[in-house]
Formats: structure tokens, sequence, C-alpha cells
């Protein structure tokens, strides 16, 4: 009678739970997609996502998957927060690797808006990667057609939420790069840390995007073979105006009221040359072209504050130009950087202190940083590295330099005291390969540089099928000098423009 008893308290106990089992289901799983879409713009483009990636053990709980969750959109957005390093299978189901100043440092975003070819979740879920065993959703059977047109179009009409928002539109700090290989702008937003934009200029290998600067309410790039400095528009990064006709457009300076813009030749270009343009950038009308005394590539040029003075470096001649903007004149005999008739330092780019006393010249084949007093020509410091200099940020002080050095996939820190100038530190991350370009926030909180991958010696994680040279940003917060944020770019990333 006893085991009678147990047997029955023990179907009872099973029953329980049972029903407390299928009643927590019935609460929280019947339907897992509430009365706002969890976010996101339909019901279609959430039950695409809810139903298939936010799963116990995928993209879903306090860890899901690759540091991403799809439950909401909010989630979703946020994109991931510690992104897997390793080269493993598997589209995040591996091992991390260490990070170096902790969790969320390689990430980036799911979606970027009107772009699903550049949106990883969409890239994941049609196949666009370099790795087959991460396509979405894993381990489990493909999306229809109709589920993946549904999510191009979401994205095509900018990825909106419940509210028809468009996400990282208004965001009070950006950056503009140029991924040269790839024939393409990406617009960064700043406070997210996320790629907000991708603008695409056009197949084929006849427009090379090298340059780029902020003014107002537009942004001005240099495009090396198809010979333009274009004008977008900020608003909708369309085209506003375009010169054509230049010859290699190499670097472009605007002046400090935005009215012209100076252009300089690429590094790359054969031949010799002996001028700098000078464009309205109202009209985009070429309005001068400023002659140097001695041809050769004058790739590197840079203003005084007030636009009355043009420095230019003319890279295989080892010559530094000072010309009066207004008229074309030299200001000064040419800084002469070394003796003979051979190269020695090809002087590749310069820069300006914000209070107009020195020059700052990277030196692409002696490897050095060369300070020179902007109103005498003299040289004041010589800094020796291991690999060529890049391109330079400045804090809005003076007080510190960010030097790019390309082969080494370091930044040197350069601190000046007033008096003189000494390398504090390096910052260096796993992902940096052949740093090119670099740039400051406007208020110099943040330091945006670019990786160009020119030797491909960087593999990113989800790359893209059959893009050669896949480029990353670094963004460093200045205040401690720690890699914040990596995101992968486009081919080939090379200059850069914060505001």
């Amino acid at each position: 009678m006893k085991n009678h008893r147990y047997i029955f308290l023990y179907i009872l106990l099973i029953t329980a739970l049972i029903s407390s089992g299928c009643s927590e289901d019935h609460g929280h799983n019947s339907d897992p997609i509430d009365a706002n879409n969890n976010g996101f713009e339909s019901r279609a483009v959430a039950e695409v996502f809810v139903t298939n990636c936010a799963l116990s053990g995928c993209h879903a709980g306090a860890s899901p998957q690759g540091g991403i969750s799809f439950e909401t959109y909010d989630k979703m957005i946020a994109g991931s927060q510690g992104r897997d390093t390793t080269s493993g299978g598997g589209h995040g189901h591996g091992k991390r690797l260490g990070i170096y100043q902790g969790e969320g440092v390689y990430g980036g975003e799911a979606v970027v808006p009107f772009s699903p070819e550049e949106s990883l979740v969409y890239r994941l879920i049609t196949g666009n990667v370099a790795d087959s065993t991460r396509h979405m959703p894993y381990n489990k059977n493909p999306l229809s057609e109709t589920q993946i047109q549904t999510v191009r179009n979401w994205i095509l009409n900018g990825a909106r939420n419940h509210h028809r928002e468009v996400p990282f539109s208004n965001p009070s700090v950006r950056a503009y790069i140029c991924s040269q290989g790839s024939n393409q702008i990406y617009v960064i937003d700043g406070d997210k840390k996320m790629i907000s934009r991708v603008v695409e200029l056009g197949s084929g290998t006849q427009i090379a995007p090298h340059n780029v600067k902020v003014f107002g309410d537009y942004y001005y790039v240099t495009q090396i073979r198809a010979g333009k400095l274009v004008k977008y528009r900020i608003a909708d990064n369309s085209v506003a105006a375009e010169l054509t006709g230049l010859d290699v457009p190499g670097m472009v300076e605007l002046s400090s009221d935005g009215s012209k813009a100076f252009v300089s030749k690429s590094s790359t270009a054969s031949g010799s040359y002996n001028s700098i343009y000078v464009i309205n950038t109202a009209t985009m009308q070429l309005v001068n072209e400023l002659a140097i005394p001695v041809s050769g590539i004058p790739h590197g040029i840079a203003l005084n504050s007030d636009a009355t003075k043009l420095y230019v470096a003319n890279m295989t001649k080892d010559r530094i130009t000072v010309l009066n903007t207004a008229t074309g004149d030299p200001v000064i005999d040419d800084i002469v950087m070394s003796s003979g008739t051979a190269t020695v330092h090809e002087p590749m780019h310069i820069y300006v202190s914000p209070d107009d006393k020195y020059l700052y010249v990277s030196c692409r084949k002696s490897d050095k940083l060369l300070v020179y007093d902007a109103g005498t020509g003299s040289l004041l410091k010589d800094i020796q590295f291991n690999s060529h200099p890049m391109q330079i940020s400045i804090m809005p002080n003076g007080s510190r330099l960010y030097v790019n050095l390309m082969h080494s996939a370091q930044i040197a820190v350069i601190n000046f005291s007033g008096t003189d100038w000494s390398v504090s530190q390096y910052i260096t991350y796993p992902n940096f390969s052949m740093l090119y370009g670099s740039a400051l926030s406007a208020d110099g909180k943040y330091l945006f540089v670019t990786s160009c991958n020119e030797m491909n010696a960087y593999k990113p994680r989800y790359a893209v099928k059959g893009r050669n040279q896949p480029s990353n940003l670094g963004i460093i917060e200045t205040a401690t000098n720690e890699v914040v944020r990596v995101l992968d770019l486009g081919s080939y990333a090379t200059g850069i423009a914060a505001r």
C-alpha cells in the first residue's frame, strides 16, 4: 500500500512539473513577438530573426553567440560586443581570443541601413562570406527566398524600427573613410561606433577614392583614377557637384572658411608635376594652379590656420615649398631636406601645428618624422622609427601627436612639452595591418585610424567572398590611448576625416 502511495505521489509530482513547464512555455514562447514586433518595422521582419536566430544557445540570452542578440530590434542594432577573432569554423560558435582592452573591441553593426550587401546579417543568410561554415541560420535549414527578400527589402528601406526611424542617423560625431580598393565611402557613427552608411561609387577600377575632407554641409573626396574632386551632401550622401579633368588628384585640404579646396597629386603618380589645384568649392570650378619651383610629385599638403600659406611636400625631390595662397609666390626659400641628387627622405605627408609654429613631415624612405620651424624652415627634431610614418593627427592644443607607422602596425604617441618632442608609447592591436589614414574627432576625444591591409595579412572573421585587401577602422580613446573599437571596412581603406 505504501508503495502505491509513493507511486501516486511520484505521478503527481511529474504531472505538476510538466504542467508548470507548459505553463511557462505558453506564457513565454507561444508568441515570442509582441504587439510592437519586438521593435522591428514589421512582424514579417521580426519573425525571420526572432524565430530563426533568437534561440537558446544561439543569438539570445545573457551571452549570445558572436556577442549579438536578435531577440529585439534594439539588441540587434546594438551590434556585436566582442566578435570572435578566431579563424575556426562556425559563424560564432567557437572560442574567443583574449582581447587586449576587454570585451567589445572587435565587432560592429549587424546591418548597414540602405546597404544589404554590406550588412553582415544579410551576407550571412545569403552565404556571402569566405568561410561557408558561417552561413546563417547556424546548423539549420537556410532561409526561404521569401524570408531573404523580406530582410533585403527591410535593409534597402533603411532597416527601420517600429516607429519607422532609421538607425545611426544623427550622431554628434561622424567619420568618413575612403575605401580605395572597393570604390566606397564608409560613414561612421562616432557615438555608436558603428558603420552608419556605405556610399557606393561604382564598379571597376577607374575611380579610386583616396582622400576626404569635411566642411559645413558637405564632404569632398578626391578620386585618383576618375580624375575628380567630388562634393557630397552630408544629409543624404548624394553628389552635389564635381570637378572632372584633374590629373591624378591625391590629397585635399580646405581653407578655414571652406571656400577653397587645394588638391595635390597622388603618391602613385608617374611622371613629374609642379602644381597644386585651387578649386572654388561653391562653384566647383578650377580657379588657379599654384606652381612649385622644382617638378616632382607634390603629394603632402597642409594649410596654416587662416589658409594664407600652403605647405607642399615634394616627395621625389626632398623639398618643402611654402606658398602664399593669394599670390602663389614663395613665402620663404624651399626647405631642402637633403643634399645631392638622390632622394633620402621622400616626404609623403606634412602637417602644421595648431599654433602655426611647427611643421611635421612623415618621410617614407628614411622612416623619420622631421619637425621644422614653420617660419624659418630650420630643422628642430629628427625622430627615427623602424617603419615609415604615414598620416598624423595632432591634438587640438598641439600637446600630442599620433603617428601611424605603416609597416609595424603601431601608432606612435609623441608628446610635445613646449621645448621638445618625445615618443611616450606605442598603440597596437592584433587587427591592425598597414596603418594608413588618421583623424581626430573635433573635440579630440577619439582617434580614428585606417588599416589598408595592402599585403592581405589581416583576415576578417566574416570576410566578404572575393574581397581583396579587406581593411578595418580602429577607434582609440585619447584619454586612455586604448583601442575601444575595431570595425571591418571595404578594400584598401586610405584617407579619413572626422567632425
